[in-house]
Protein backbone atom coordinates (compact mmCIF):
# COMPACT_ATOMS: atom_id res chain seq x y z
CA UNK A 1 0.00 0.00 0.00
CA UNK A 2 1.17 3.69 -0.81
CA UNK A 3 2.26 6.33 1.98
CA UNK A 4 -1.21 6.71 4.21
CA UNK A 5 -1.55 10.78 4.92
CA UNK A 6 -2.81 10.96 8.49
CA UNK A 7 -4.48 14.24 7.32
CA UNK A 8 -6.50 13.00 4.31
CA UNK A 9 -7.29 9.48 6.99
CA UNK A 10 -8.86 12.42 9.55
CA UNK A 11 -10.85 14.21 7.09
CA UNK A 12 -12.12 10.75 5.44
CA UNK A 13 -13.05 9.66 9.29
CA UNK A 14 -14.79 13.08 10.31
CA UNK A 15 -16.82 12.78 6.73
CA UNK A 16 -17.28 9.43 7.15
CA UNK A 17 -18.60 10.05 10.64
CA UNK A 18 -21.04 13.02 10.06
CA UNK A 19 -22.88 11.24 7.85
CA UNK A 20 -23.32 7.69 8.91
CA UNK A 21 -23.07 8.21 12.82
CA UNK A 22 -26.78 6.96 14.34
CA UNK A 23 -27.45 5.92 10.82
CA UNK A 24 -30.79 4.53 11.01
CA UNK A 25 -30.51 2.01 7.93
CA UNK A 26 -31.15 -1.48 7.87
CA UNK A 27 -27.36 -2.34 6.58
CA UNK A 28 -25.81 -0.66 9.57
CA UNK A 29 -28.45 -1.54 12.01
CA UNK A 30 -28.45 -5.08 11.12
CA UNK A 31 -24.89 -5.68 9.31
CA UNK A 32 -23.75 -8.69 8.89
CA UNK A 33 -27.10 -10.86 9.34
CA UNK A 34 -25.35 -13.07 5.98
CA UNK A 35 -22.23 -13.46 7.21
CA UNK A 36 -21.32 -17.06 8.00
CA UNK A 37 -18.12 -19.24 7.22
CA UNK A 38 -20.38 -21.34 4.88
CA UNK A 39 -20.85 -18.10 2.71
CA UNK A 40 -17.02 -16.76 3.82
CA UNK A 41 -15.40 -20.76 2.15
CA UNK A 42 -17.72 -20.39 -0.70
CA UNK A 43 -16.94 -17.17 -1.34
CA UNK A 44 -13.42 -17.49 -1.30
CA UNK A 45 -13.56 -21.24 -3.31
CA UNK A 46 -15.75 -19.06 -5.97
CA UNK A 47 -12.77 -16.52 -6.43
CA UNK A 48 -9.87 -18.13 -6.12
CA UNK A 49 -11.05 -20.15 -8.71
CA UNK A 50 -11.15 -16.87 -11.05
CA UNK A 51 -7.89 -15.87 -9.33
CA UNK A 52 -9.62 -12.84 -7.67
CA UNK A 53 -7.96 -11.67 -4.95
CA UNK A 54 -8.58 -11.01 -0.93
CA UNK A 55 -9.63 -7.31 -1.39
CA UNK A 56 -12.62 -8.46 -4.02
CA UNK A 57 -13.63 -11.79 -1.83
CA UNK A 58 -14.01 -9.54 1.24
CA UNK A 59 -15.97 -7.06 -0.72
CA UNK A 60 -18.43 -9.18 -2.37
CA UNK A 61 -19.51 -11.31 1.41
CA UNK A 62 -19.81 -7.60 2.87
CA UNK A 63 -21.88 -5.77 -0.27
CA UNK A 64 -23.82 -9.27 -0.63
CA UNK A 65 -25.07 -8.91 2.71
CA UNK A 66 -26.06 -5.23 2.21
CA UNK A 67 -28.29 -5.87 -0.52
CA UNK A 68 -30.19 -9.10 0.74
CA UNK A 69 -31.11 -6.86 3.71
CA UNK A 70 -31.55 -3.78 1.48
CA UNK A 71 -33.58 -5.94 -0.97
CA UNK A 72 -35.82 -8.10 1.73
CA UNK A 73 -36.18 -4.03 3.19
CA UNK A 74 -37.36 -2.81 -0.30
CA UNK A 75 -40.11 -6.10 -1.00
CA UNK A 76 -43.46 -6.55 0.34
CA UNK A 77 -44.79 -9.24 2.93
CA UNK A 78 -46.01 -10.60 0.26
CA UNK A 79 -42.86 -10.97 -1.94
CA UNK A 80 -40.77 -11.72 1.10
CA UNK A 81 -43.44 -14.25 2.43
CA UNK A 82 -43.05 -16.03 -1.32
CA UNK A 83 -38.93 -15.43 -0.78
CA UNK A 84 -38.73 -17.78 2.00
CA UNK A 85 -41.51 -20.11 0.91
CA UNK A 86 -40.03 -21.07 -2.13
CA UNK A 87 -38.52 -24.76 -2.56
CA UNK A 88 -35.15 -25.06 -1.10
CA UNK A 89 -33.35 -25.74 -4.80
CA UNK A 90 -35.46 -22.64 -6.32
CA UNK A 91 -33.99 -20.70 -3.38
CA UNK A 92 -30.52 -21.63 -3.61
CA UNK A 93 -30.69 -20.71 -7.50
CA UNK A 94 -32.04 -17.29 -6.50
CA UNK A 95 -29.05 -16.70 -4.10
CA UNK A 96 -26.61 -17.42 -6.52
CA UNK A 97 -27.89 -15.73 -8.89
CA UNK A 98 -27.60 -12.68 -6.20
CA UNK A 99 -24.26 -14.09 -5.29
CA UNK A 100 -22.60 -13.80 -8.67
CA UNK A 101 -24.41 -10.45 -9.59
CA UNK A 102 -22.88 -8.57 -6.37
CA UNK A 103 -19.57 -10.26 -7.44
CA UNK A 104 -19.69 -8.83 -11.03
CA UNK A 105 -20.14 -5.59 -9.16
CA UNK A 106 -17.52 -5.28 -7.19
CA UNK A 107 -15.72 -6.55 -9.86
CA UNK A 108 -16.10 -3.89 -11.88
CA UNK A 109 -16.03 -1.12 -8.89
CA UNK A 110 -12.12 -2.43 -7.96
CA UNK A 111 -10.96 -1.31 -11.71
CA UNK A 112 -7.55 -3.21 -10.90
CA UNK A 113 -8.63 -6.53 -11.49
CA UNK A 114 -9.96 -7.93 -14.56
CA UNK A 115 -14.30 -7.57 -14.61
CA UNK A 116 -16.27 -10.28 -14.48
CA UNK A 117 -18.80 -10.30 -17.42
CA UNK A 118 -22.24 -11.05 -17.84
CA UNK A 119 -21.11 -13.92 -20.56
CA UNK A 120 -18.53 -14.99 -17.86
CA UNK A 121 -21.44 -15.12 -14.74
CA UNK A 122 -23.72 -16.94 -17.57
CA UNK A 123 -21.13 -19.72 -17.72
CA UNK A 124 -20.50 -20.02 -13.82
CA UNK A 125 -23.76 -20.72 -13.09
CA UNK A 126 -24.50 -22.73 -15.74
CA UNK A 127 -21.38 -25.16 -14.72
CA UNK A 128 -23.17 -25.10 -11.00
CA UNK A 129 -26.33 -26.25 -12.44
CA UNK A 130 -27.95 -23.03 -13.00
CA UNK A 131 -29.12 -22.11 -16.73
CA UNK A 132 -29.97 -18.37 -16.44
CA UNK A 133 -30.58 -16.35 -20.04
CA UNK A 134 -28.09 -13.22 -20.01
CA UNK A 135 -30.88 -10.95 -20.11
CA UNK A 136 -32.03 -11.85 -16.99
CA UNK A 137 -28.24 -11.63 -15.16
CA UNK A 138 -28.52 -7.93 -16.53
CA UNK A 139 -32.00 -7.13 -14.76
CA UNK A 140 -30.75 -8.77 -12.06
CA UNK A 141 -27.46 -6.06 -11.30
CA UNK A 142 -29.85 -3.40 -12.17
CA UNK A 143 -31.37 -4.27 -9.38
CA UNK A 144 -28.42 -4.81 -7.00
CA UNK A 145 -27.43 -1.58 -8.50
CA UNK A 146 -31.27 0.47 -7.55
CA UNK A 147 -30.64 -1.49 -3.96
CA UNK A 148 -26.96 -0.90 -3.17
CA UNK A 149 -26.87 2.93 -4.39
CA UNK A 150 -24.73 4.79 -2.43
CA UNK A 151 -23.94 1.78 -0.01
CA UNK A 152 -21.41 0.25 -3.02
CA UNK A 153 -18.53 2.92 -1.56
CA UNK A 154 -18.60 2.04 2.21
CA UNK A 155 -15.34 0.86 3.50
CA UNK A 156 -14.88 -2.83 4.39
CA UNK A 157 -13.44 -4.37 7.65
CA UNK A 158 -10.53 -5.98 5.54
CA UNK A 159 -10.07 -2.26 4.43
CA UNK A 160 -9.59 -1.09 7.86
CA UNK A 161 -6.92 -3.70 8.76
CA UNK A 162 -5.30 -3.25 5.63
CA UNK A 163 -5.30 0.93 6.74
CA UNK A 164 -3.83 0.21 10.24
CA UNK A 165 -1.54 -1.77 8.95
CA UNK A 166 -0.08 0.65 6.58
CA UNK A 167 -0.31 3.30 9.45
CA UNK A 168 2.28 0.92 11.29
CA UNK A 169 4.69 0.52 8.57
CA UNK A 170 4.41 3.90 8.39
CA UNK A 171 6.30 4.28 11.64
CA UNK A 172 7.83 0.70 12.00
CA UNK A 173 8.76 -0.90 8.14
CA UNK A 174 9.81 -3.92 9.82
CA UNK A 175 6.48 -4.53 11.38
CA UNK A 176 4.92 -7.93 10.50
CA UNK A 177 1.28 -9.31 12.10
CA UNK A 178 1.53 -13.12 11.38
CA UNK A 179 -2.10 -14.46 11.43
CA UNK A 180 -3.66 -11.55 10.32
CA UNK A 181 -5.59 -12.94 7.63
CA UNK A 182 -6.70 -15.97 9.44
CA UNK A 183 -7.92 -13.86 12.25
CA UNK A 184 -10.11 -11.56 9.36
CA UNK A 185 -11.45 -14.23 7.53
CA UNK A 186 -12.22 -15.81 11.01
CA UNK A 187 -14.04 -12.63 12.25
CA UNK A 188 -15.76 -12.48 9.27
CA UNK A 189 -17.36 -16.23 9.85
CA UNK A 190 -17.94 -15.26 13.94
CA UNK A 191 -19.24 -11.67 13.46
CA UNK A 192 -22.83 -12.10 14.34
CA UNK A 193 -21.98 -14.42 17.31
CA UNK A 194 -19.05 -11.44 18.28
CA UNK A 195 -21.52 -8.78 18.35
CA UNK A 196 -23.36 -10.18 20.66
CA UNK A 197 -20.25 -10.54 22.59
CA UNK A 198 -19.10 -6.85 22.26
CA UNK A 199 -22.41 -5.39 23.43
CA UNK A 200 -22.33 -7.55 26.18
CA UNK A 201 -18.99 -6.04 27.27
CA UNK A 202 -20.53 -2.38 26.75
CA UNK A 203 -18.86 -1.67 23.63
CA UNK A 204 -21.02 0.81 21.36
CA UNK A 205 -19.27 2.01 18.79
CA UNK A 206 -21.10 5.76 16.59
CA UNK A 207 -21.24 4.08 13.42
CA UNK A 208 -20.33 1.04 11.07
CA UNK A 209 -16.68 2.43 10.68
CA UNK A 210 -16.37 2.65 13.70
CA UNK A 211 -17.34 -1.00 14.56
CA UNK A 212 -14.09 -1.61 11.88
CA UNK A 213 -11.68 0.09 13.51
CA UNK A 214 -12.22 -1.96 16.61
CA UNK A 215 -12.27 -5.05 15.23
CA UNK A 216 -9.40 -4.13 12.96
CA UNK A 217 -7.15 -2.56 16.25
CA UNK A 218 -8.25 -5.69 18.29
CA UNK A 219 -7.91 -8.45 15.23
CA UNK A 220 -3.86 -6.68 14.98
CA UNK A 221 -3.58 -6.83 18.81
CA UNK A 222 -4.17 -10.51 18.82
CA UNK A 223 -1.75 -11.28 15.98
CA UNK A 224 0.89 -9.59 18.48
CA UNK A 225 -0.54 -11.66 21.90
CA UNK A 226 -0.70 -15.03 19.86
CA UNK A 227 2.85 -14.76 18.39
CA UNK A 228 4.41 -13.18 21.27
CA UNK A 229 5.28 -9.86 20.07
CA UNK A 230 3.89 -8.03 23.33
CA UNK A 231 6.60 -5.42 23.06
CA UNK A 232 4.52 -4.11 20.08
CA UNK A 233 1.81 -3.33 21.18
CA UNK A 234 2.60 0.17 22.09
CA UNK A 235 3.51 0.70 18.38
CA UNK A 236 -0.63 -0.19 17.92
CA UNK A 237 -1.46 2.51 20.52
CA UNK A 238 0.39 5.20 18.83
CA UNK A 239 -1.47 4.41 15.90
CA UNK A 240 -4.64 4.58 18.09
CA UNK A 241 -3.89 7.62 19.41
CA UNK A 242 -3.07 9.00 16.11
CA UNK A 243 -6.34 8.47 14.78
CA UNK A 244 -8.44 9.63 17.72
CA UNK A 245 -11.64 7.49 16.21
CA UNK A 246 -11.66 4.86 18.94
CA UNK A 247 -11.14 4.12 22.41
CA UNK A 248 -8.02 2.26 23.53
CA UNK A 249 -9.83 0.51 26.55
CA UNK A 250 -12.65 -0.89 23.61
CA UNK A 251 -9.83 -2.28 21.65
CA UNK A 252 -8.39 -4.21 24.65
CA UNK A 253 -11.40 -5.42 25.61
CA UNK A 254 -12.65 -6.39 21.75
CA UNK A 255 -9.14 -8.38 21.51
CA UNK A 256 -10.04 -10.67 24.45
CA UNK A 257 -13.01 -11.31 23.36
CA UNK A 258 -11.89 -11.72 20.40
CA UNK A 259 -8.54 -14.14 21.71
CA UNK A 260 -11.53 -15.97 23.85
CA UNK A 261 -13.37 -17.22 20.91
CA UNK A 262 -10.34 -18.26 18.86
Amino acid sequence: MDLVNIEEVRKYLKFYTRHFSNDNELHHLYRGVFYSPELCDYVVILCTALEYPKEVIYNAIEIFDRFIILHLQSATIEERLATFDKPYLESKRSVMLALLTVLQLVTKLIHRYSRLGTVCVKCILSCLGYEFDESVILHSEMCALNVLQNSLTHQTLEGCVELIVALCKQYDKDVTFPMKDELVYFVYGKYRHLIVKLKKCHIFPESSIHMDFVLGFSILLACFILNEQIHKIGLLDFVINLLGIVKKEDIRKASFVLYDLI
